[in-house]
């Protein structure tokens, strides 16, 4: 958990602009698309195409429907409270999470096409900074990275 929350927010020290950019354009919140989040649809294309994996560290991710499930079979094994500190911290390091490749904040869109696969470190730890702010390649156009086996399923097998 030490790890995972060390990765989050504005002040870790890991997710530091490699570069900065003249032109920070935050759009206004008003400005902005209302959808965040990608549709059911979209979150199942999402997994299809990184292989439950996150695009760019290849940790296995966990979806939050499964995520739940492990909590009612095993409440006393996968800890789930309400604050970050009571939560399991591999099932947190490991939650899927949804990142747009433009920031939300910089006008992204949440389409399929604007977002990735990730654990939630990855994810918080680029907070609207661009790829090319965080010296970060564009995931969409290389292969996935996978660093556990590929039959992962976000531990789909264990809830049938």
């Amino acid at each position: 958990m030490e790890w995972a929350k060390s990765m989050v927010g504005k002040k870790s020290e890991y997710n530091t602009p490699r570069l900065r950019l003249e032109s920070r354009s935050v759009i206004p919140v008003a400005e902005r698309e209302k959808m965040r989040m990608p549709s059911p649809e979209g979150i199942r294309r999402l997994h299809l195409r990184f292989g439950d994996h996150c695009c760019f560290c290849g940790i296995p991710v966990i979806r939050k429907q499964d995520r739940e499930r492990l909590v009612l079979l095993y409440p006393d094994s996968v800890l789930w409270g309400s604050g970050e500190y009571t939560r399991h911290g591999a099932i947190y390091a490991m939650s899927a999470q949804y990142d747009h490749i433009v920031p939300h904040s910089r006008g992204g869109q949440s389409d399929v096409g604007n977002l990735v696969l990730t654990c939630l470190p990855c994810n918080c730890g680029r907070n609207d900074n661009t790829l090319e702010e965080m010296g970060l390649l564009d995931p969409r156009k290389r292969q996935p990275i996978e660093c556990v086996f590929s039959g992962w399923d976000g531990l789909e097998r264990l809830l049938l």
